[in-house]
């Protein structure tokens, strides 16, 4: 009986110590990959308590979840590739959403320098060719009305030139030169 006892209290004291070592909570694993992984610059520089307290304050972030979908990728290269891909989307779309709504405000200049400065994100890329051609048309038509008002919209000479550069379409520069001189 003796033995059946402590081969039981063995077990117990086993599944225990095997449950709360595997019970940790999702910010602490956090932690540790974040610890692992990060390094240089951005090495991590923050005690365990205090990260874990930050993590559990910030539960509802987009970004701390998608930093949590990554966790459970094996090496550090996986996990940081995971994170900045995850990152970036999240980018994409608020500035996706902010271009849909400078297009229905007709701020074409906007929509221009979104484009120009997001040539590397392939969403937002693909939806300024979609949009750019509109956009672009829209402020040389508003630089020729200026033009024929007496009055040159330099602002929209400048967007003009630069729907050439980011469409690479020639046909802005000639439109610039006509609408702006």
């Amino acid at each position: 009986m003796k033995k059946i006892n402590f081969v039981l209290a063995f077990a117990v004291v086993t599944a225990v110590a095997f449950t709360s070592a595997c019970s940790k909570s999702d910010c602490e694993k956090l932690y540790e990959k974040t610890k692992k992984c990060s390094k240089g610059k951005n090495k991590m520089d923050i005690s365990k308590g205090a990260f874990v307290e930050l993590c559990k304050k910030m539960s509802d972030s987009k970004a701390l979840k998608d930093e949590l979908s990554c966790v459970s990728k094996s090496s550090c290269d996986d996990y940081n590739k995971c994170v900045k891909e995850k990152s970036e989307a999240r980018y994409a779309k608020k500035e996706l959403e902010r271009m849909d709504k400078k297009i229905s405000e007709k701020k074409y200049s906007d929509v221009v320098i979104t484009c120009k400065y997001n040539k590397k994100n392939s969403l937002i890329d693909k939806k300024c060719k979609e949009v750019l051609p509109k956009a672009c048309t829209a402020l040389v038509e508003k630089a020729k009305k200026s033009k024929e008002g007496g009055k040159k919209d330099y602002s929209s000479c400048i967007y003009i030139k630069d729907c050439s550069k980011v469409t690479k379409d020639e046909k802005y520069n000639k439109d610039a030169a006509e609408a702006c001189k």
